[in-house]
């Protein structure tokens, strides 16, 4: 791969997980207005605009420490 991955990108791989990650990542999967970009607060800004509850958007926070880590270790 060429690139960063995107956060939209690496969540879609999240899907099989059973856990609160892979639940986001299957409710992305249905949204067809998810944020394109990188930027972190256009990610939380979306979910609170779609009702998300607090757990969803604690989910966020752990999904994207997640998603840094891995992409630094692949950039």
């Amino acid at each position: 791969m060429t690139g960063k991955q995107t956060f939209q990108q690496w969540l879609a791989q999240q899907s099989k997980r059973d856990d609160s990650v892979g639940d986001l990542a299957r409710d992305v999967q249905q949204d067809s207005e998810t944020p394109r970009g990188n930027a972190k607060l256009a990610w939380r800004k979306h979910l609170i605009e779609m009702n998300a509850c607090a757990a969803a958007l604690q989910t966020l926070e752990r999904a994207w420490v997640e998603y840094t880590t891995a992409t630094m270790e692949i950039a």
